[in-house]
């Protein structure tokens, strides 16, 4: 039996799709399950057609909340855009997502009821990608809307302080055979994608940042700074000892602006050269080449006895009145002035 198409002059489009049903469908449908069926097809047209159209709206990004896919060995994968990174926006922490159902402990879940879910977000396995690799490899499919992307920052802020919250059902996920073999194949997916982004820094050589160098002899506030630095310890005493013994007065001691976050000297005393690294909070030193012959050399650090910082081991050396470094991926030179002593 044919349902009329037409409601009090409009068309209705239930009718047109069980009508559908009817003729294409070998199962017999009961009229609850037509009627279900249709109401799902209506929803899911309704939602598709609204998440097009905010996704047509939105700034063209990379940006945070965005969602790529791109192939990965053969491959389909999904990434979701969380954080831009504080001193480089054009650096991306970037997580996998996939359709694997089982949410454990580090997941969040995407529900069916967001624009571009069901989704499981892997947020323990997150990786910063350039803006540029995204743009090149990936294809922006949907983003995750604010309340979703905010689960997303809380789960991986509870990753960072190692006070993960769970459920009795996520804990037991965690020891699900099914879903340790998931969470090794996106293991091995991040690996990949990876090695893929080292690679495009690498095709994408960037024009050296110029440098110049202003000399500032080590001065009382330095001295301060690094006596603060001490303060929060136990035996405050010693520490000052310690601190005033290996001051090098006289030193001259250069900041390196970057967009890197933490602060990056050059400290020269009496022609020896060295690199010395204050992160942000607990953060490790930058992956830093120097170049002093035709082929780069990475720049060993040991940690400081006395403050936060790092120490780079080898000394640096000043051909031409420059040095030339690289910082992860920015090529770096840096110049001294000649009537500098």
């Amino acid at each position: 039996m044919t349902q009329n198409v037409r409601k009090k002059g409009k068309v209705d489009t239930k009718a047109i799709i069980i009508n559908y049903l009817r003729k294409e469908n070998k199962i017999r449908l009961s009229p609850e399950q037509e009627e279900r069926l249709a109401e799902a097809i209506i929803k899911a047209k309704a939602k598709f057609e609204k998440s097009i159209s905010l996704l047509e709206k939105r700034p063209p990004g990379p940006i945070p909340g965005d969602l790529f896919w791109f192939e990965v060995d053969g491959r389909l994968s999904f990434w979701a855009v969380i954080i831009e990174h504080p001193e480089d926006p054009e650096l991306l922490y970037t997580v996998p997502a996939d359709k694997f159902p089982l949410i454990g402990s580090c997941d969040v879940l995407i529900p069916t009821e967001a624009l571009f879910g069901p989704l499981s977000v892997r947020a323990g396995y997150g990786i910063w990608l350039r803006s540029g690799f995204l743009k090149r490899e990936g294809h922006r499919f949907g983003f995750l809307e604010k309340e979703f992307l905010k689960a997303v920052h809380s789960k991986i802020a509870e990753l960072v302080v190692g006070e993960i919250q769970a459920s009795e059902e996520q804990m037991e996920i965690d020891d699900d055979p099914g879903y340790i073999l998931q969470l090794m194949e996106i293991e091995q997916l991040v690996n990949v994608v990876e090695k893929k982004a080292i690679s495009f820094i690498q095709e994408s050589p960037k024009k050296p940042i110029v440098i110049t160098i202003k000399e500032k002899k080590t001065d009382e506030v330095d001295r301060l700074e690094t006596l603060r630095l001490a303060a929060s310890t136990q035996d405050l005493q010693s520490d000052i000892k310690k601190i005033k013994s290996s001051i090098k007065i006289g030193a001259k001691k250069y900041r390196i602006k970057l967009k890197y976050p933490g602060k990056l000297y050059l400290v020269d005393h009496k022609g020896k050269i060295k690199l010395q690294y204050f992160p942000i909070k607990k953060g490790s030193p930058p992956t830093l080449f120097v170049f002093e012959g035709k082929k780069p050399v990475q720049v060993l650090w040991k940690k400081s006895q006395i403050d936060n910082s790092y120490i780079s081991i080898k000394s640096l050396k000043w051909k031409k009145n420059e040095i030339s470094l690289q910082v992860e991926d920015f090529p770096i030179i840096i110049k001294k002035k000649n009537n500098t002593n």
